[in-house]
């Protein structure tokens, strides 16, 4: 078992150090709060469910798609601006970002109200767009959870916008519900520098592996 150590120790020094992909952490809300996210004040809060009181027969409750808890967003503001939640992420190799989003449109004609999901760029590029307005719904529809994956987005930095607005007086407050907002996990990759040790390490050992197998001549 001896040629072995060579690599056991320079796998054991390497693990420290591997990088992993980035994490989207709070992305399913669970802390019960809106750490690491920019919200709209007085217009997103963390709920369990969501209840819609209109349709038949006697509406539907909306429950987490993932987890215990999920983002609301609503309409509401007093300047008619929309409400939004935001965050700004890295990601140090190809990705996608995905999760679960879920519109209630308390509208009806003139259609005017209207929910979305961005992936904006440094340059302020818009990078990915999932748009949901009235008129797919109808007068004051509903989707169901839905889930959703952007494009591949290349390393980087990016922002993450969810949005809801109200575009005119007619109706309620129309909503936008965001569950589970993640990239996917990745496995430990060694650094650039690591790879040298390793290949080291593997060299040691096959140097060591010749001399055991040398053959002893006989007297």
């Amino acid at each position: 078992m001896k040629p072995l150590l060579p690599i056991a120790l320079l796998l054991l020094a390497w693990l420290p150090g591997a990088s992993r992909a980035a994490t989207f952490a709070n992305g399913g809300f669970e802390l019960g709060d809106l750490s690491g996210w920019t919200a709209t004040p007085g217009l997103v809060e963390i709920v369990s469910q969501s209840e819609d009181a209109v349709g038949p027969p006697i509406g539907e409750t909306y429950l987490p798609p993932e987890g215990q808890l999920f983002a609301q967003l609503s309409t509401g503001r007093e300047d008619g601006g929309p409400t939004t939640l935001s965050r700004t992420f890295h990601v140090s190799a190809a990705t996608r970002i995905s999760g679960f989003a879920a519109f209630l449109a308390y509208d009806y004609l003139p259609y005017d109200d209207e929910a979305s999901i961005r992936i904006v760029g440094l340059q302020s590029q818009e990078m990915f767009r999932v748009r949901i307005s009235d008129p797919a719904v109808g007068d004051f529809g509903r989707t169901p959870w839905t889930y959703f994956e952007s494009d591949i987005l290349e390393a980087g930095t990016y922002t993450f916008v969810a949005m809801v607005s109200d575009g005119g007086e007619v109706g309620g407050q129309s909503r936008l519900l965001l569950d589970g907002v993640a990239l996917p996990a990745a496995a430990p990759v060694p650094e650039p520098a690591t790879w040298s040790l390793l290949l080291a390490g593997f060299l040691m050992s096959g140097a060591w592996l010749r001399t055991c197998r040398r053959v002893v001549p006989l007297n």
